[in-house]
């Protein structure tokens, strides 16, 4: 994942906590050494060697990323893809090369979550296992994984003991608090300012964004950034950027991350159907969609 990691707890007995706090950096960092195509001994490289060939048997952990990320795939109608990675290579943000579409296309049909195989035995013993279908496809977890690795720590926390803690990766961020703690305070970064959009305020959940203002470069006057469309090979052009708050960071992740490639009412539909996502969307045109649930907590 390549990103850094960050954890704060409200304690009263530091040195007693510190173990603690070592432990989730430490599930992190595992979750980082199963997860990142960047390591070539991780599970996603070797699944990604093998693609087209026979399954391999997969830790739990990334058995239940890859379940949870092809169902928002299937529901965001592949807005959001982990297997987007088919397009690794074409572009080149550092020195700003935009590749052809005749050169974009080829990799389009390497690209699909459905395509993911997988299978587990419920009643026996035994890791599942994963496949990808064909021969070329390549997995990329950047838009899920940090949010797992966050639950999986804010875990390890919570058995603890710990009721109070914020942790950060990347720009995503969970939170958990115990009633009558003050709640966290959350700024939402403007893409298209230095001034916060404003000031989010929550008890506990998980705030992930997606932005057109982190990774971009600017030729004959269009913007060109990271966050691609898995569905055209080219950056999505609905948004500026998107915060999401729901329950899990794994959800948060990958779900801001969809809505940001997904069409404005298409996304602002989804978010109104489910009860636990809540967001704060600004389109392409600077027009701001604040959810329900956050029309109270989100301060500008």
């Amino acid at each position: 994942m390549g990103t850094l990691f960050q954890i704060q707890v409200w304690s009263q007995n530091p040195e007693q906590d510190l173990p603690l706090l070592k432990e989730a950096l430490a599930r992190m960092d595992e979750t980082e050494q199963t997860m990142s195509e960047w390591l070539s001994d991780s599970e996603v490289s070797q699944l990604n060697h093998r693609a087209g060939k026979q399954p391999l048997a997969v830790s739990r952990e990334l058995y239940e990323v890859l379940k949870i990320g092809r169902d928002i795939s299937q529901i965001s109608r592949g807005a959001f893809a982990m297997t987007w990675a088919a397009l690794r290579g074409l572009w080149n943000f550092n020195q700003h090369i935009i590749p052809t579409k005749e050169e974009i296309e080829p990799r389009l049909a390497l690209i699909g979550d459905e395509d993911i195989e997988m299978r587990q035995w419920e009643f026996t013993p035994g890791s599942p296992k994963v496949r990808l279908k064909r021969p070329g496809m390549q997995l990329g977890l950047g838009g899920i994984a940090k949010g797992y690795a966050l639950d999986q720590a804010m875990q390890i926390l919570v058995d603890g003991g710990i009721r109070n803690a914020l942790i950060f990766a990347g720009g995503d961020i969970l939170t958990r608090s115990e009633p009558g703690f003050r709640p966290w305070k959350i700024a939402i970064e403007d893409p298209r300012s230095e001034t916060p959009l404003g000031v989010l305020h929550i008890p506990e959940g998980a705030v992930a964004t997606s932005g057109d203002y982190e990774k971009f470069f600017i030729k004959d006057g269009k913007r060109y950034h990271h966050l691609l469309d898995p569905r055209t090979g080219f950056p999505a052009r609905h948004h500026s950027s998107v915060t999401v708050v729901t329950d899990a960071g794994v959800k948060a992740d990958a779900w801001a991350t969809a809505l940001f490639i997904m069409e404005p009412k298409d996304a602002i539909n989804v978010v109104e159907y489910y009860n636990d996502l809540e967001a704060i969307i600004v389109n392409a045109k600077g027009e701001i969609f604040i959810s329900d649930g956050l029309e109270d907590l989100f301060i500008r």
